[in-house]
């Protein structure tokens, strides 16, 4: 019959539902918060404040060192002013460190290495006044400072002969009686307070004598050496009688003025001919 009704043809909800949508339709992706996907860096003038201070406590290591450790007592020498140029390093980065990491709004880490870099120098400052040396009054009395002095001051009074006369030395031979008798000095000078009852604790180097006016400024010009008067010689009555932490040693004088303590292993390092 005509008069039956067709079914009405309608899309299927499935293939509203299953069909993709494009993908300009599609819900985008939500960003994730600044926040969450930054970390904070770590800020590297607080890692260098850090490794100045542990270098400073290497070198301080290497400073207190056995005895028997040698070091070149030049090199010795570096150790104390490089260590507190590392810990000035360490304080200064330290402060800038802190400085940057509060100003950054937490985009920096580091905040207690920072700190760490700046507490630290301060303690070992505090410390090494509290335990700083003896006044000059006390270090006067020392023997071994007395003596470096006394060293001294006959190299300087050598030095004068010398501007006197047209460079030349005294005779070799009665050094300490000419010195004696035109600088009207202290005969106490010519004596390490080590050396009781001795008249002389210094020697005159012979190639230094000899060498006159061309006299190079790093030759060895007195050292310590066996008790005598108007002493002239070489290496071999070169004597070390002060204790210290490494182990014994003399005085020495150069040309110059400079005077130090040396070793025996260290005399062959040293000019004595020109």
């Amino acid at each position: 019959m005509n008069d039956e009704a067709k079914p009405e043809q309608t899309e299927p909800a499935e293939q509203t539902e299953g069909t993709e949508q494009p993908e300009s339709q599609a819900e985008p992706a939500q960003p994730e918060p600044a926040e969450e996907s930054q970390k904070p860096k770590m800020c590297k003038l607080a890692v260098l404040s850090i490794i100045c201070i542990v270098a400073a406590f290497a070198i301080l290591a290497i400073y207190l060192r056995p005895s028997e450790a040698w070091l070149p007592i030049t090199v010795e020498r570096l150790l104390i002013p490089i260590g507190i140029a590392a810990l000035a390093i360490a304080l200064v980065t330290g402060v800038i460190a802190l400085v940057m990491i509060k100003a950054s709004g937490g985009v920096l880490a580091g905040r207690r290495l920072a700190l760490l870099g700046i507490i630290v120098p301060i303690v070992v400052t505090v410390a090494f006044v509290r335990s700083s040396p003896p006044s000059d009054e006390e270090q006067q009395v020392l023997p071994s400072t007395q003596c470096i002095a006394n060293i001294r001051q006959l190299a300087d009074l050598l030095s004068e002969y010398r501007r006197d006369n047209d460079g030349r030395f005294p005779k070799a031979e009665k050094w300490c009686d000419i010195l004696l008798e035109q600088t009207k000095t202290d005969e106490s000078l010519f004596t390490c307070p080590l050396q009781k009852g001795a008249r002389c604790s210094y020697s005159l180097n012979k190639y230094a004598a000899e060498a006159g006016a061309d006299l190079p400024e790093d030759i060895v010009l007195l050292f310590e050496s066996k008790p005598g008067w108007n002493q002239v010689g070489g290496p071999e009555l070169f004597i070390a009688q002060h204790e210290t932490r490494r182990g014994t040693a003399g005085c020495v004088v150069f040309a110059n003025g400079k005077a130090r303590f040396v070793f025996e292993d260290e005399l062959d390092t040293l000019k004595w001919k020109p």
